[in-house]
């Protein structure tokens, strides 16, 4: 009888090349006059190659933004991108 060794947690992850540190400081869209997250377009560069994602912006500062992400080849659920890599829709 032979068993199936269950996948190791990390298996399918891929790395993202243009995300950053959290900052410091940031302004919480939650706690915004908008008091809600702003639907953005975000270019996430996977190891893989590029993709653009629909998605919100949940927190930002002048140069970076915290977009969420869901996909089970990154462990977080979000990444903070420069503005140049998001775009509002």
């Amino acid at each position: 009888m032979s068993t199936v060794e269950p996948p190791a947690w990390h298996e399918g992850q891929v790395a993202i090349t243009n995300t950053h540190p959290v900052p410091g400081r940031y302004v919480d869209a939650r706690r915004h006059a908008a008091r809600e997250p702003l639907p953005v377009r975000a270019r996430i560069a996977w190891a893989t190659g590029d993709e653009l994602v629909d998605t919100i912006a949940l927190a930002w500062t002048r140069n970076l933004v915290l977009v969420r992400l869901d996909d089970r080849r990154y462990p977080l659920r979000g990444v903070w991108l420069t503005v140049a890599d998001v775009e509002r829709r």
